[in-house]
């Protein structure tokens, strides 16, 4: 007979890994919907590693090693947009608010302003925000911070 601490271990268990596939099943729809900042769709043909990652149930939280271009910040993106649509608090963290802004203002609101659903999901959130800081999108939210540290780090 289980305690009642495991009990609701258990089911903090099972609540987390239901929360995790409908951010992947979300994540795998609007990846279909997205377009880049450049107005492109994601690529998976050449990046058969975006594709695996996407099928992930969750994403991987250690740190990704990679070049530029290969789709990996648009994949991000995609992700924290999914993980805000269901009801979850998304913060990024960049190095300086120069970063900060263009991150936003290219990689975050260029796809909101091309993709329906995004709109949809910016227009349907229960609290109006929509800054270069702070978001509310879906039930969730996108928070935007700075480390503002000396040694800056790229995006």
């Amino acid at each position: 007979m289980s305690t009642p601490a495991s009990e609701l271990a258990e089911r903090t268990q099972l609540a987390v890994r239901a929360k995790l596939l409908e951010v992947a099943e979300t994540r795998l729809a609007l990846a279909r919907a997205h377009r880049t900042h450049n107005g492109r769709a994601l690529e998976f043909a050449t990046r058969p590693f975006l594709r695996e990652l996407m099928n992930e149930p969750a994403l991987p939280d250690e740190d990704i090693m990679k070049c530029v271009k290969c789709g990996i910040t648009e994949m991000m993106v995609v992700s924290q947009f999914a993980a805000a649509a269901c009801g979850l608090d998304v913060m990024v963290a960049l190095p300086t608010h120069a970063l900060s802004d263009r991150y936003v203002k290219n990689r975050v609101n260029r796809p909101i302003a091309r993709v329906p659903a995004y709109e949809e999901l910016l227009g349907a959130a229960v609290e109006k925000a929509d800054s270069i800081a702070f978001k509310a999108f879906g039930q969730g939210t996108i928070n935007v911070v700075t480390a503002e540290t000396k040694k800056s780090f790229r995006e």
